[in-house]
């Protein structure tokens, strides 16, 4: 596994603030805020709906799950290339060395600081 510099998950979206509208974003099991989400309908700055920032507080929240699940189909289907991609179509096999490529691109993004 990957050794990443942000604050480890799980993440959780937390309480959504009677006064702005702002939805809290923060590690599980620390007292670290991670983010807060604005909406436009309390008029503190936001650009996106209500029901827009609820769920983008959730993507955001998922991220280090995505990232764990990304690394481990990444090198699940590295160790299938490498083990069966002479059984496939050279088209196959390609389409399939893009993903991996597209996917540890993405990876190194998310953990480079």
């Amino acid at each position: 596994m990957i050794t990443t510099r942000h604050t480890p998950g799980p993440w959780k979206t937390g309480r959504q603030h009677s006064d702005t509208g702002n939805i809290e974003i923060a590690a599980q099991g620390l007292d670290s805020l991670i983010a807060i989400i604005t909406c436009k309908e309390w008029g503190y700055g936001g650009t996106v709906s209500r029901k827009k920032a609820t769920a983008n507080a959730q993507l955001i929240a998922a991220a280090p799950e995505l990232l764990e699940a990304l690394q481990d189909t990444t090198e699940a289907l590295a160790n299938v290339l490498l083990h069966c991609g002479e059984m496939m179509s050279e088209h196959d096999r390609h389409g399939r060395k893009k993903t991996v490529s597209n996917a540890r691109t993405l990876i190194a993004k998310t953990i480079r600081a």
